[in-house]
């Protein structure tokens, strides 16, 4: 045997005890642990296989399998790797097809492995929500910490490298799964070797209820967001890092999702994300903006009321601040039912319910528009509508929330409204059915469903409404109802005639309950309104009395005639 042979068998051996040390080394490095396995080379790559899937299996607390094992040149293969029980749906799982990694050969030589290039391809993996939107660990153990490496120069690799990856969160309470595809993704050190390179590009899309294909052509209408990824992780050990993100089009239903409960609130629309994503894993700030060309929000009532309202959007615009486990919205402005919607929110993603505060306001928004989209009724008021509304509330439905408000219509009209017709009816004012409204609105709390107000107000043509009560988001109807006729109306209604006590104006009070769309007057009675008029009637008298004049013998004239026509229209 000469020199050269024996180099070269030397050499042979060598890279031989190298490639197993590689693959005993592999499997904490790509898991972020470090163990005190070694191999020498007497030991050969008996138990390899077995070694790799009891160190991922107890990190995991799941059972791993590993189909085969090789060695190529400088190169190992492990192919067929199956993290997890497939029986068990519940649980975190996972199939690769093959993990690779390059070592380095004067590291070899030296003793000191150190891997060039590792490649995971085509990686499948499956994580769970449950329905009250908390991830299924099972009893999966996470790394100590001091078992990851302090510096980004410490790590025995140059690149990480990730081909066709798929990860999918199924949702149990929404019955939906979240798929994110990455046909690649990049971990390597920075030249300085003091940070690691991140580079990622993928998609998101929408499963429902394992129906793929059906939402191929859904995902296509809404948009497939388009994720990318790049930036540093500077530390390690706290995983401190600084990234920035893009999605486009973003998605919202597939990213709405991710926070809202199944039943409750929807979200969607096509637009475009963008943030930057900095500090440690445990404490990190994202800061960013999203707009969205066109969307709708679709909030049920409660729980138990599935009724909905929707509130379609367009050019949104929303600047946002991640920290502390508050998503704050801030400066945000968008077009709504033909108005302009400005303001700031909360959400805190983290409780449960996932809950929110807003503090908006609204200029311009067409009634009309408002009552098309949500009620039957969408010619009963139309004008522009300004308001107020600071509240907090949760992803149950709208009857969480608690909060303010304001609302004003400079000028519009009405048409009809239920709520009012059946006593212009009455009255013989049908031909004020419909009008002019100056300068109506007024205040509100609202509480558990229901808006309450004392001083709402709906100035007309014919006089003025007042309303003090509750009005539901069921539209259900309890309170106070005054109406107010002017002169201009007393003179065209002989009724009114009869019932004003100063020849100008009468007052009308009357309670009313039901809903806006079927209002019932139980506090308008034949009696009361004949009261009204016997006062009218009264006031004649004693100045006939005053005057020198002459006492009726009989009831004034027209008084049952009134009563006939009320009992037409209410039912005593």
């Amino acid at each position: 045997m000469t020199v050269c042979d024996v180099r070269t068998f030397i050499f042979r051996k060598t890279m031989k005890t190298g490639l197993v040390m590689c693959l005993v080394f592999l499997a904490p490095i790509l898991f972020g642990q470090t163990g005190n396995s070694q191999a020498t080379s007497g030991g050969g790559t008996t138990g390899m296989k077995e070694q790799f899937e009891r160190k991922i299996s107890e990190f995991f607390g799941v059972p791993v399998s590993v189909a085969e094992y090789g060695l190529d040149y400088s190169t190992v293969h492990l192919r067929g790797i199956r993290i997890g029980d497939s029986d068990r749906p519940g649980l975190p799982f996972a199939e690769v097809r093959e993990i690779s990694a390059t070592c380095n050969w004067m590291s070899l030589l030296g003793g000191n492995i150190v891997l060039e290039n590792i490649t995971i391809a085509s990686l499948t993996g499956r994580l769970t929500r449950d329905p009250s939107g908390s991830l299924i660990w099972g009893n999966i153990r996470r790394p100590a910490s001091g078992s990851l490496p302090v510096e980004p120069a410490n790590l025995p690799f140059e690149q990480l490298k990730g081909n066709d990856l798929e990860i999918r969160l199924t949702d149990q309470g929404h019955k939906e799964t979240l798929i994110m595809r990455v046909p690649s993704a990049t971990i390597a050190k920075s030249p300085s070797g003091k940070g690691m390179l991140i580079r990622l590009e993928g998609t998101l899309k929408n499963d429902v209820a394992g129906n793929e294909s059906a939402t191929e052509s859904k995902a296509s209408k809404n948009g497939i967001s388009g994720v990318k990824m790049s930036g540093q992780i500077d530390d390690l050990q706290t995983l401190r890092m600084t990234l920035n993100l893009t999605a486009d089009p973003l998605d919202l239903a597939g990213m709405g999702s991710l926070i809202l409960p199944a039943n409750g609130y929807t979200v969607r629309g096509s637009g475009q994300a963008s943030a930057t994503i900095t500090g440690t894993l445990g404490k990190l700030t994202i800061a960013g903006a999203t707009t969205v060309s066109a969307g709708t929000i679709e909030a049920p009532i409660s729980k138990t009321n599935k009724s909905s309202f929707a509130f379609p959007f367009k050019n949104l615009v929303a600047p946002f601040h991640y920290s502390g486990d508050k998503l704050t919205i801030m400066g945000a402005h968008a077009e709504m039912f033909g108005g302009v919607i400005e303001g700031r929110g909360d959400v805190s993603p983290l409780k449960i319910p996932v809950s929110f505060s807003i503090d908006a306001k609204g200029h311009g928004i067409q009634a009309e528009a408002f009552l098309a989209q949500n009620t039957s009724q969408k010619q009963v008021i139309s004008g522009p509508v300004n308001g107020t509304f600071q509240a907090e509330g949760d992803v149950t439905g709208l009857a969480s929330w608690n909060g303010k408000g304001t609302v004003s219509i400079p000028e519009g009209r009405y048409q009809a409204p239920p709520v009012i017709t059946p006593v212009l009816s009455i009255l013989n004012l049908s031909e004020f059915a419909s009008g002019d409204l100056r300068n109506a609105g007024g205040t509100f709390t609202l509480h558990g469903g229901i808006m309450t107000t004392n001083d709402f107000v709906f100035p007309s043509t014919i006089g003025k409404a007042d309303f003090h009560g509750d009005v539901g988001l069921d539209t259900t109807l309890k309170g106070q109802l005054n109406l107010v006729f002017s002169q201009a109306a007393v003179k065209k209604s002989q009724v009114l005639q009869e019932m004003s006590l100063n020849g100008t104006s009468v007052d009308i009070p009357t309670k009313v309950e039901g809903t806006l769309l079927a209002p019932s007057f139980p506090g308008l009675s034949s009696g009361k309104l004949l009261e009204l008029g016997v006062k009218r009637e009264g006031q004649k008298i004693l100045q006939g009395i005053i005057q020198g004049g002459k006492q009726p013998a009989q009831p004034p004239k027209g008084k049952k005639s009134l009563e006939s026509e009320l009992k037409k229209i209410f039912k005593f």
